[in-house]
């Protein structure tokens, strides 16, 4: 049985879970996933997204000295945090107690893995660093034929269901409760750890696809900051001569 009424419930597989709910090729190659570096835990999540940015922040050292109207100031570092949500919605019972299954094994990655027999401090044997992937917009780079996921931390999950949608209530054969969301939303704030150096090496950025990758196929169709503007320049010119011309012929 795919859902099991214990404490053991087994998630189900990708293809199970894909003959259960209405999962198109779009929704498949489109998903949010996560790996708990320690323990190679994985889940992935359908991306009905319900928000998404990407924000920069670049952190400088500044000491105001006397007669100097401006600050000095020393570059310090440039960090990238992420907010993602979404929401994850159920078709039926088993559908919304695997989702529920999933969601607590995602919750479980924010905590670290202990030394056998102890569970305090000193006990810590790994952080609970964690690897996010959403295609092209939370990657390191291209692998193969999908994309390297980020290394960061989660500082925080938010698990909210849906209360208009409500519950599927369910009894166990030995006269448990159970209540399994019908739709959830979940948001998270990630920061991102950089794996490898970011930045110019003189006039070249190391990696021309930092942060997001784009298909290079087409590439030729491109048009740079520059080509744009003259482009743009050169319509103006020919307005400015077809409007001289119109005023010629009707003038």
């Amino acid at each position: 049985m795919p859902v099991r009424n214990s404490k053991n419930v087994a998630v189900m597989s990708d293809e199970e879970e894909a003959k259960r709910t209405s999962i198109t090729p779009y929704m498949e190659r489109h998903q949010i996933t996560f790996e708990h570096i320690a323990t190679k835990n994985k889940v992935k999540f359908l991306a009905f997204l319900t928000a998404f940015s990407d924000a920069f922040a670049s952190n400088w050292k500044t000491e105001n000295v006397y007669g100097r109207m401006d600050p000095l100031a020393v570059f310090q570092n440039t960090q990238r945090t992420l907010t993602i949500g979404w929401s994850i919605p159920s078709e039926g019972f088993a559908d919304g107690a695997n989702n529920l299954v999933k969601i607590r094994n995602f919750i479980q990655m924010l905590y670290p893995v202990y030394e056998k027999g102890s569970l305090g401090v000193s006990g810590i044997k790994a952080a609970p660093l964690v690897r996010l992937g959403f295609v092209n917009l939370a990657t390191e780079g291209e692998h193969g034929k999908g994309f390297t996921s980020l290394v960061g931390f989660i500082q925080g999950i938010t698990f909210a269901p849906d209360m208009e949608a409500g519950f599927f209530d369910h009894v166990s054969s030995k006269g448990k409760p159970f209540l399994y969301p019908k739709s959830v939303a979940l948001n998270i704030t990630f920061q991102v750890l950089h794996t490898k150096k970011v930045g110019f090496v003189g006039k070249k950025f190391r990696d021309g696809s930092f942060p997001y990758q784009v298909d290079t196929a087409h590439k030729n169709t491109w048009s740079t900051t520059k080509s744009s503007r003259e482009q743009t320049q050169k319509d103006a010119v020919l307005d400015q001569i077809a409007s001289a011309n119109q005023s010629v012929v009707t003038g």
